[in-house]
């Protein structure tokens, strides 16, 4: 039985969000988010280059402009630790700068929205976060903000009708959709004509094998940078581990401990002890 990709999938999500000049669904996600009516006026990248492998997993990095003026910067994680909430946030740093730069002051407002698929990364369905003054517990400086949004939650507390209306937040929770047979039942069950097409396109598109080829080669590539990461962070360990037993040589080699016995505590041989500075 093949994989089924569904929309949380890189691709998967440009290739059915971005692919339409009026972005319908994704205006309906960031409506939705937002709690007022968007309208996106341009998309101006879709892809953030990758400088460093430990800093992006399976992200989708896009920027768009609404009518209102506002950039929002979204972001779609798969996984959300400290990590890659260390990277969205230099990123969008990164971005309000060069806005500043670019007309000499921040004329709009720039917000980051994480749309996370990692069920326990926050308490809520939905956080604001923007600078905060703890002297005087007001917010500091309003323009600069950052939305987190658990999709996962949204579609549990959905199917447990938790949240009340058969359309309530239905965009957000399509967009958390990952199974076939949920993603069918969906389909049947919801009215909305754009969760309907986005559903058909994501069955079509599973069904055509140059697309889903493409794919599986992006989560081939997703895997290799996984297990980069899990080989860097043994290596880190190990040369951690190192640095600790040599500076635990150092201190024997100054009490006069003898060098058979520093080989026995510490497993390093002559030669290493011998390169050690005292």
């Amino acid at each position: 039985m093949q994989e089924f990709y569904p929309l949380k999938i890189d691709r998967v999500f440009k290739t059915i969000l971005l692919e339409n000049e009026d972005f319908k669904f994704l205006n309906k996600v960031l409506t939705d988010i937002l709690e007022k009516e968007v309208e996106i006026v341009t998309l101006e990248y879709v892809e953030l280059p990758v400088v460093n492998t430990k800093v992006k997993v399976q992200i989708l990095d896009v920027l768009v402009k609404i009518k209102s003026g506002e950039y929002l910067n979204v972001e779609v994680n798969i996984n959300f630790n400290n990590v890659i909430k260390e990277r969205n946030l230099i990123y969008y740093m990164t971005e309000y700068t060069q806005r500043y730069k670019r007309g000499g002051e921040v004329s709009e407002k720039v917000i980051q929205i994480n749309l996370n698929f990692n069920k326990g990364s926050q308490k809520n369905l939905k956080e604001k976060i923007c600078l905060y003054n703890l002297t005087n517990k007001e917010i500091y400086y309003e323009e600069f903000s950052i939305i987190n949004v658990n999709l996962v939650k949204y579609k549990e507390k959905w199917y447990d009708k938790v949240i009340e209306g058969e359309d309530k937040h239905i965009y957000l929770v399509t967009l958390a959709t990952e199974k076939e047979r949920e993603l069918k039942e969906l389909e049947k069950r919801c009215k909305d004509k754009v969760v309907k097409e986005v559903c058909r396109k994501v069955f079509e598109l599973n069904d055509d094998g140059s697309r889903r080829r493409l794919i599986s080669v992006e989560k081939e590539q997703e895997m290799l940078i996984k297990k980069e990461l899990l080989l860097a962070n043994k290596e880190g360990i190990k040369e951690g581990k190192l640095k600790q037993t040599i500076e635990i040589a150092r201190k024997m080699l100054k009490d006069g401990v003898p060098i058979k016995d520093i080989i026995k505590y510490t497993s390093l041989n002559k030669e290493e002890i011998a390169r050690i500075e005292i």
